[in-house]
C-alpha cells in the first residue's frame, strides 16, 4: 500500500478543506497533517481505495464517513 498522492485525493477535496480549516493542524506535505508535531492523519490507496491512517486506526475514505474521520482525528488530537 502505497501512500496517495494530491492527485489521488482530488476526489476528497471536501474533506481535505475541513482538515485544512482544524484548528491546530497543519498540513506539512499534500495529504500529511500534523497536530503538535505528530503526525495525526495521511492517506494511503490500495486497488484505488483511499484509506486514511489516524493514528494507529485505518479507516476507508468516502463521502460517507467524513463526520467519522473528523470525530477520529478530534478524539487523537485530544489524547495528546
Amino acid at each position: 500500500m502505497k501512500h496517495a498522492t494530491a492527485d489521488d485525493l482530488i476526489m476528497h477535496a471536501q474533506l481535505l478543506e475541513r482538515l485544512r480549516s482544524m484548528n491546530g493542524i497543519h498540513e506539512r506535505t499534500p495529504g500529511h497533517f500534523y497536530y503538535k508535531k505528530i503526525n495525526v492523519i495521511h492517506f494511503h490507496i490500495d486497488d484505488n481505495n483511499i484509506y486514511a491512517d489516524i493514528g494507529q486506526i485505518r479507516v476507508p475514505v468516502s463521502y460517507d464517513n467524513y463526520e467519522k474521520i473528523i470525530s477520529l482525528i478530534k478524539s487523537y488530537m485530544r489524547s495528546k
